[in-house]
């Protein structure tokens, strides 16, 4: 199997976001983008929509459980944050709250 180098370009094409202060690849993992792309790209390849979560996502200074969308083409066609933390997990220690908005795209 052929390995695949990511570029910056490539992230900058599929809309994620540029973070210059991390090594790339933890980057990617602590804004969830590492996951979205995998996602994308499998969406793409094997001509499926995909949802896929949960998965930590970052957003500015918060973390959310986030799961994403991906239609055939491995466009992000829709993204949630999970809304009701379950307090017995302690996940609102950790986690942010997303809201009851349609997603973010």
């Amino acid at each position: 199997m052929k390995k695949t180098i990511r570029t910056q370009s490539y992230y900058r094409k599929c809309g994620l976001p540029l973070i210059r202060s991390m090594t790339w690849r933890s980057a990617l993992i602590a804004t969830g983008s590492l996951q979205k792309v995998f996602l994308s790209d499998l969406a793409a390849k094997l001509n499926v929509n995909i949802i896929g979560g949960s998965v930590a996502n970052k957003v500015v200074e918060d973390y959310y459980n986030s799961s994403f969308v991906f239609n055939r083409t491995g466009k992000l066609v829709y993204e949630y944050d999970k809304v009701h933390l379950v307090p017995m997990l302690n996940e609102p220690k950790y986690l942010t709250g997303g809201t009851t908005s349609p997603g973010s795209i």
